[in-house]
């Protein structure tokens, strides 16, 4: 979907565009861990630790169609609080790293993983940085010994906790470096002039210093906040990006950089589609003039199993709206690998597994 790539055109025998996606090999680089653990998981969290939340309330955590408008986004936010409230040791934390996982390697085919963590919120339950780090890493290894799915983590900085909580945590991650986790994010409500990204500038150039790579959550605050991502920021990749459609000078400035942007229809629709109608249709979601203007996208899952979506489907999503052809998605799987932030070697390995399998279903 305007990656690097070489085109390529590829006919698949007897299978839609929608049943391709879901059958290619894929990479997902924008997923969070609290919003896409599993329902049953999540069940099994607040038995395991004997917590007052009933499975009425589960249950409704992963239920946001019962609600409308302005009350379906603060719905999100309040189940998002509850589920991270049920992990408390480093065993919950493999256990959701280890179902997220299993659950997209049977629905949409995950080969690969970069995982959203918020170490300082996981942090209030008692855990230190170092059992935050064991429990995600031994639930990834487990993942890997038993799917062959290899996942990495991003450490995310969260806007509304003072600059301070980002910079102990960004201190723990270059003291205590452990190879799982590659970069650093900004995630948190961007509602608020003191949530603005501008006031993470230090903790990001030192990220970049010490070898992190850097990504950003971008929804509000329209075009002319795209700079602070790119040039203050220095970000590897950016998360969402929708405000830059709003000019025409940023958003041809953005498919000219080759920075690739993130983006995942799904949640859009659903947690932002009442409250903004642009959201909800295909014909005016950001993402197709992002296409149209020739942006790097790569799809995602952001909080998979809230929003009840996997890799495969947010590919067939986009290919289904925008009438991509079998030879689109091929190389949007392809190109996905280049966004990731593996090195160079483990990329090349991981491209010839994804031209194996898809070879096996291209005649």
């Amino acid at each position: 979907m305007n990656g690097p790539g070489r085109p390529h055109s590829f006919e698949v025998a007897g299978m839609d565009v929608r049943e391709l996606s879901q059958a290619l090999p894929k990479v997902d680089v924008h997923c969070h861990l609290t919003g896409s653990i599993p329902r049953d998981t999540a069940v099994e969290l607040a038995r395991r630790n004997k917590v007052s939340t009933g499975r009425s309330a589960i249950e409704a955590a992963y239920d946001l169609r019962q609600h409308s408008g302005e009350a379906r986004e603060q719905a999100f936010f309040d189940a998002l609080e509850l589920l991270g409230a049920l992990v408390r040791t480093p065993r919950d934390l493999s256990d959701a790293v280890y179902g997220l996982v299993a659950h997209d390697v049977r629905a949409g085919n995950l080969r690969y993983l970069e995982l959203f963590v918020n170490p300082t919120a996981l942090a209030r339950t008692g855990m230190s940085f170092t059992q935050i780090q064991d429990g995600l890493i031994d639930g990834a290894r487990a993942a890997e010994d038993d799917f062959g799915v290899r996942t990495n983590f991003i450490a995310c900085v969260m806007r509304d906790e003072p600059v301070s909580y980002a910079e102990e945590m960004l201190d723990h991650l270059i003291a205590h470096r452990r190879e799982e986790f590659i970069g650093i994010g900004l995630d948190g409500p961007e509602f608020l002039d003191e949530h603005r990204p501008i006031h993470f500038a230090d903790v990001y150039r030192r990220a970049r210093r010490h070898g992190l790579k850097r990504t950003a959550h971008y929804v509000r605050y329209g075009a002319a906040e795209y700079s602070v991502y790119t040039d203050l920021l220095a970000c590897d990749r950016i998360d969402h990006g929708y405000p830059v459609i709003e000019d025409e000078p940023v958003l041809r400035h953005a498919a000219e950089s080759g920075v690739p942007f993130t983006v995942c229809p799904t949640i859009t629709q659903l947690v932002a589609g009442d409250a903004l109608p642009e959201y909800s249709r295909p014909e005016t979601h950001p993402i197709g003039t992002m296409l149209r203007g020739g942006i790097w996208i790569v799809p995602g899952t952001d909080d998979k199993s809230m929003v009840h979506t996997d890799i495969g489907t947010e590919y067939g999503i986009i290919a289904d709206w925008y009438g991509l052809s079998a030879g689109d998605v091929v190389q949007a799987s392809l190109d996905g690998i280049s966004a990731t932030w593996l090195d160079e070697s483990d990329k090349e390995s991981l491209r010839r597994e994804f031209e194996i399998e898809i070879n096996r279903l291209t005649p």
